[in-house]
């Protein structure tokens, strides 16, 4: 609005009539917001064009608006460079089929369209296109006579092809067979510029498919945002709880780099670590939700061990490492040069009594295959320090809640089941404790030890918020209540106890007193605040918690509590 109240000045133009008629279009909303190829996710650019024009008319530069005319122009065709990275620089004699070319559904309208900047891509690149869509193959055949191909439906556009690429989301490619497109394509790499579907379903079937994590990406954004001096390379593999989405306020910063690399592959681990030479890790990449570490614990070993090893043995290979700083003795800090930060959990420490609190000194004892896992890559980076001298420190952490969580998680998954009154699950008694920490007092806590700690050091953090589970559900439902309208405590009919899972700890309570004696750290936020503050931000973002909840989750949720 500050640039429109500087352009109304210079035309006369009355800014408080502007801001009324702008907040009174009751098509202004969040549920326009949501990301993908088009301008804006899936808004038409004509009114911010002509602004820009008006503007140029009258010698005035609308900065920000020509700036969101940039980033929107390489929206159109960012899945271009998930594809190079995907399959390397030379895409020459590719094929891919192209589902979509209107600008959005239920049109032949093509201006705009970010098809058509794929294509003009894909040509130069010398890739083999084949394109489907139900009206507008017509008006684009006229662009594009010879140069690409034209397919009778959408399995006809995917015959042999090495990738398949969805740019507008017609009901049709919603609900795909997905058995006949793997016979019908040469490869199985899906690039969905719609979101159309869920990256756990699509993995599941056996399909490459192009969402950050959670603790990770509020760290990142905090990093990105409070030290531009600093580049900040996103390493991630995005698995089914990570999301691209998490982070798109950062991504077109110029201190800031994504690499879609799984820390299990240690030569493409290399490769991005020839191609930054890192001076510091702080390694937050962990499966780390324990009912799938049940269910499936060697993905937990692969990720959370071997993954962490590859990080450790990059970093003793690059980074010029004194030997006489072995079995701990390290010098005091002068600068950040070669830090390996490990974050970990409390769950590595096992289960308390009715009483106590979990210090640094606290014997491991981890009762599942998760907390085993970070048990074990807890002590191979002790291990490194003692071993190769090199410069290390650990901070295990309480149960994180906060903005962008997956709702496999206690709490997103309740805000999501009070929203649709579906059944609130809660093991056993509802009795098990946890302490509670907000994400963004976490982010602040991982930034103050990085900067500040000694190498060598282990740090607790905690929230100092020890709920028992039915308490916690109670207070969130108080919370939603009042702010969905609902009657006091009507959603409680919703709660629902379920068969506990085994191996379940009673309880966990962190001591962070020693982070706050020596680096002055203390949570921000109460567990109230914070939980309102959360609350707020999925019933503002109800469109990224249904898509993360889509697809296999629900498969995954029917097992898990049904």
């Amino acid at each position: 609005m500050n640039e429109v109240a500087n352009f109304c000045e210079i035309v006369g133009a009355d800014v408080d009539k502007v801001r009324l008629g702008m907040g009174a279009d009751e098509r202004i909303g969040s549920r326009f917001l949501f990301p993908g190829i088009g301008y804006g996710g899936s808004c038409f650019p004509k009114d911010v064009k002509a602004l820009i024009n008006s503007g140029h008319k009258h010698q005035f530069s609308f900065k920000l608006l020509e700036a969101v005319e940039s980033v929107n122009q390489y929206q159109k065709i960012i899945l271009i460079d998930a594809i190079q990275s995907h399959f390397g620089e030379n895409l020459k004699a590719k094929k891919i089929g192209l589902w979509g070319l209107a600008f959005k559904p239920n049109t032949d309208d093509i201006r705009e369209a970010s098809s058509l900047d794929m294509i003009e891509a894909l040509l130069a690149l010398g890739v083999e296109i084949t394109a489907f869509d139900p009206a507008a193959m017509e008006n684009v055949k006229r662009l594009y006579p010879h140069q690409i191909k034209y397919a009778d439906n959408m399995y006809e556009a995917a015959q042999d092809a090495d990738a398949l690429i969805i740019a507008t989301e017609w009901p049709e490619f919603r609900n795909p067979d997905f058995d006949q497109l793997k016979e019908v394509m040469k490869g199985r790499s899906l690039f969905d510029g719609r979101n159309l579907f869920d990256l756990v379903e699509m993995q599941d079937k056996g399909f490459y498919y192009k969402s950050i994590g959670f603790i990770g990406s509020h760290v990142i954004r905090r990093f990105v945002d409070q030290y531009p001096h600093y580049h900040i390379v996103n390493i991630d593999s995005l698995t089914y709880a990570g999301n691209l989405e998490n982070l798109i306020d950062v991504e077109q910063k110029e201190n800031y780099s994504f690499e879609k690399v799984d820390i299990t592959e240690a030569e493409e681990l290399e490769k991005v670590w020839q191609k930054y030479l890192p001076f510091a890790v702080i390694h937050l990449a962990a499966e780390s939700h324990v009912d799938r570490s049940i269910t499936d614990p060697n993905a937990f070993i692969q990720t959370n061990v071997m993954g962490t090893a590859n990080l450790l043995n990059l970093s003793v290979k690059f980074w010029e490492l004194d030997p006489s700083h072995s079995h701990g003795h390290f010098p005091k800090r002068e600068s950040l040069t070669n830090l390996f930060y490990h974050v970990s959990t409390d769950e590595v420490y096992g289960a308390l009594g009715e009483d106590g609190l979990f210090t640094e000194e606290t014997a491991y004892d981890p009762k599942s295959p998760y907390s085993a896992s970070k048990a074990a890559s807890d002590h191979f980076v002790r291990a490194y320090g003692n071993t190769y001298g090199l410069p290390f420190v650990i901070s295990n952490c309480s149960n994180n809640y906060g903005p962008n969580h997956f709702p496999e998680k206690l709490i997103p998954l309740c805000i999501l089941n009070i929203l649709n009154e579906k059944p609130l699950p809660i093991y056993g008694d509802g009795k098990y404790t946890r302490d509670w920490l907000y994400v963004k007092d976490h982010a602040r806590a991982i930034d103050i030890i990085f900067h500040e700690s000694q190498a060598g050091k282990t740090y607790n953090i905690g929230g100092w918020n020890e709920w028992k589970n039915l308490d916690l559900v109670k207070e969130l439902i108080r919370q939603m209540d009042q702010k969905l309208g609902r009657e006091k405590g009507s959603s409680e009919k919703l709660i629902s106890f379920v068969k506990d899972r085994p191996g379940h700890d009673r309880r966990y309570a962190i001591d962070a007193s020693l982070l706050d004696k020596e680096l002055g750290w203390k949570p921000e936020y109460t567990f109230e605040e914070g939980l309102s503050e959360t609350i707020d931000w999925y019933l503002e973002n109800q469109t990224w918690l249904n898509h993360a909840a889509s697809g296999a989750y629900k498969d995954y949720y029917k097992k898990q509590y049904q």
